[in-house]
């Protein structure tokens, strides 16, 4: 299996280059500044699929990325010991992955897959922490040192954080937008901040919005030559583990709601950067079968236009939600879905985004649409009102609490054509993560929010509480973590604390 970059029209023949399933891991962004995908769509069997059912969600894990990865990159048995041994033994539950039916007596088919018992009670944590170990696997092997450069609307940065903390040969800079341009959550903020001591890590804030902060970060990222030479690398979705990694969860609920693979199922995919849908379109080309796969937006909802109608088009400032993690305009994967659409066909891509970089605008036709159609993509956006509507419903009827970004999805459920077979909501956090959204669904204080919260014993929502009795009372000024102001040439202080970080590396570790 080799990897290639959606944009890999853009260099000579001579220059044209594939990676290996390390080189893409530790590249983050290709060379060419596209993003990478497999080569080649491995194909899965219905006999296949029902030899899976009996597998747990760790060893469900060895056997999709078998299929990715060379033994030449990651022996078997390492992959085995990453996967079953190493990544998940922070979770909070034995399952890794849990699926439940919602509220059975009104939709019997529908069900949430509980994609966040991780450490920072987000799904991202099931990816981050495969990637953080094949990372130190590869670096320690080659005695090389990695900086992680992440950019987090919300999850990503915590659970990043979470994932690489304390390992030798790898450090991360996560850059987060303040409250004051962002709808972050302080359980979100905290989980960052207060992580900012640690030998390893370092967070910025910045007096800006998510897009934002991505502008320095591809600026570098686009700088071929300081990328390779100051060992850049990304670990959000960005990184093909990561796609990878969610691949698993569709087949894995899928296999739960149908373990005799026999129907079709339809998937319910709250949606931010539209890394989870690549991974689902993914999932559909190897042969998930599935009736629907719905991309789910907030009301920055420029993927849902664009799938709907085939217009890419920003509509504006970033709109402040109650789904933080999802208020992104422009998500960046939609590249990779150019990519899938087109079969491949990277200069199609490249003029594709250079019309849309122009001009702020890209319109495609029906037909040009048609094969992200064939393979079941469909779209739905939900208001930050209709979020609080869905958050007290679902309780009211079925007792079971939301997240707001797990809302998101089931909006898209409620509000969609029946599905012949089972239905999936993918359920991105904890509620605990987002106790002042809670607390508006119900018109209750925060405080009274906190003490509603379910799953009190799990280990997770215990740190969480006890991260909000240690520092729930500091406010964003005082945080301890360095500011990005606005004016400022962020691209040059990122660098100038690059070089803070590479002569901290040359130190002596206590």
């Amino acid at each position: 299996m080799r990897f290639v970059s959606t944009r890999s029209a853009s260099a000579t023949a001579e220059a044209r280059k594939d990676y290996s399933f390390k080189e893409a891991v530790l590249a983050g962004w290709a060379d060419d500044g596209g993003m990478i995908l497999p080569q080649q769509v491995p194909k899965v069997s219905r006999e296949t699929l029902r030899a899976w059912a009996r597998l747990s969600y760790p060893q469900l894990c060895v056997e999709i990325f078998r299929l990715f990865v060379d033994e030449n990159d990651v022996p078997l048995e390492v992959l085995e010991d990453i996967m079953i041994n190493k990544a998940f033994k922070r979770f909070g539950s034995s399952e890794v992955v849990e699926v439940k039916n919602v509220c059975p007596k009104e939709h019997a088919n529908f069900n949430i897959c509980e994609l966040w018992h991780g450490p920072t009670l987000a799904f991202k944590d099931l990816g981050l922490q495969i990637l953080g170990q094949l990372l130190q696997y590869f670096l320690a092997q080659d005695r090389q040192n990695l900086l992680l450069l992440v950019g987090t609307s919300g999850d990503t940065g915590s659970a990043a954080i979470e994932a690489v903390k304390g390992l030798n040969n790898v450090d991360i800079m996560v850059l987060y937008p303040l409250k004051e341009y962002a709808n972050i959550s302080l359980v979100q903020e905290l989980q960052m901040t207060s992580c900012n001591r640690e030998r390893n890590v370092d967070v910025l804030a910045v007096e800006g919005t998510s897009d934002d902060l991505d502008v320095p970060m591809e600026i570098l990222f686009r700088d071929a030559h300081y990328k390779r030479e100051h060992r850049l690398g990304s670990i959000n979705s960005v990184n093909i583990a990561r796609v990878l990694a969610q691949v698993v969860h569709y087949f894995y609920s899928f296999l739960c709601v149908c373990p005799g693979a026999a129907n079709t199922a339809s998937f319910f995919v709250p949606t931010g950067a539209a890394g989870h849908i690549s991974a689902g379109v993914l999932a559909v080309q190897m042969g998930l079968p599935a009736e629907r796969l719905c991309a789910a937006t907030n009301e920055n909802d420029i993927l849902h236009r664009f799938i709907s109608t085939g217009t890419l088009q920003k509509s504006g400032a970033v709109a402040q939600t109650n789904s933080p993690s999802m208020d992104i305009q422009v998500p960046y994967n939609i590249e990779r879905l150019m990519y899938i659409m087109t079969a491949g066909d990277s200069r199609q891509v490249i003029a594709w985004m250079n019309e849309f970089k122009a001009t702020g605008r890209l319109g495609l036709s029906w037909e040009e649409m048609r094969p992200l159609r064939d393979l079941g993509l469909t779209s739905a956006m939900a208001t930050s009102s209709r979020v609080l509507e869905v958050i007290s419903a679902v309780q009211c009827r079925g007792g079971y609490m939301l997240d707001p970004h797990t809302a998101v999805g089931v909006a898209a459920f409620l509000d969609a054509p029946p599905s012949q077979g089972p239905s999936v909501c993918m359920a991105c956090a904890h509620p605990m993560k987002f106790a002042e959204t809670v607390a508006a669904a119900f018109q209750v204080s925060v405080d009274v929010a906190n003490h509603m919260m379910p799953d009190a014993d799990h280990p997770s929502v215990s740190r969480v509480f006890q991260l909000l009795r240690d520092h729930g009372t500091v406010s964003t000024g005082s945080l301890p973590c360095q500011v990005l102001r606005r004016g400022e040439d962020w691209a040059m202080s990122l660098r100038k604390l690059i070089a803070t970080i590479e002569t901290r590396r040359l130190q002596p570790k206590m």
